[in-house]
């Protein structure tokens, strides 16, 4: 994947298209974030035009860097002809933020359940449970 930027556009070119981009039923290119020197993503619309995705954001006046699916649950619909998708990605290397010490991985991890006594609450209360 290379990265062009123009003014307030990055044009994106893929290897692998097998014939040409498209979106899973034609709809809008969902799941690009851009962001600027500042390192904050804000959402961006993008559409392909020929074998390039085009992404701006109207936050963003001059973007350095571009992610695609880079979240917990991403709403993504960028597909090759051939059918594949585009996996998610990042043109930066900028580590996490400070209030984001860990990986989306980490941060979306399902939690441990809560753990479950099976002796009743009466028992808890020293009350005598009895089996019925």
């Amino acid at each position: 994947m290379r990265q062009k930027i123009e003014r307030d556009k990055v044009f994106l070119s893929f290897a692998h298209l097998h014939g040409g981009l498209t979106t899973r039923g034609g709809k809008e290119v969902k799941g690009f974030q851009v962001a600027g020197r500042d390192q904050v993503f804000h959402p961006a619309k993008a559409w392909i035009e020929g074998n390039e995705v085009v992404v701006r954001s109207a936050r963003v006046s001059r973007p350095v860097a571009v992610r695609y699916g880079w979240a917990g649950f991403p709403e993504c619909n960028l597909y090759n002809q051939a059918g594949l998708p585009a996996p998610p990605f990042r043109t930066d290397s900028w580590p996490p933020p400070p209030d984001e010490p860990y990986s989306y991985a980490l941060r979306y991890a399902p939690r441990p359940k809560e753990r479950v006594s099976s002796v009743p609450a009466a028992a808890h209360k020293g009350k005598k449970h009895r089996e019925k």
